[in-house]
């Protein structure tokens, strides 16, 4: 990951690739991939996280926490990462 940027944006035809920080006060916090239910209600998957130790968790499953200053890598199609993006940060679509 680059140590540089908050966020990568990367394409290919109609799927990305993007590093998302969890900060905050993000109604993510706490709750588990499964609890969220992201796969099913963006269509967009959680394929790594980067914790805030530099440890990185390759194909987090259901039971995976997300946690404050995280950063997600999250796949999808456009709509599907933005949806994603706002499960995580209000704890809704």
């Amino acid at each position: 990951m680059p140590k540089a940027l908050e966020s990568v944006d990367v394409a290919f035809d109609d799927m990305v690739i993007e590093w998302y920080k969890v900060e905050p006060g993000f109604k993510a916090t706490g709750k588990t991939i499964g609890e969220l239910s992201i796969r099913k209600k963006t269509g967009a998957a959680i394929i790594a996280i980067v914790k805030r130790s530099q440890a990185k968790i390759i194909n987090p499953g259901p039971e995976q926490e997300i946690k404050e200053g995280a950063t997600l890598v999250v796949l999808g199609g456009r709509e599907q990462v933005k949806a994603c993006k706002k499960l995580i940060q209000n704890g809704s679509i």
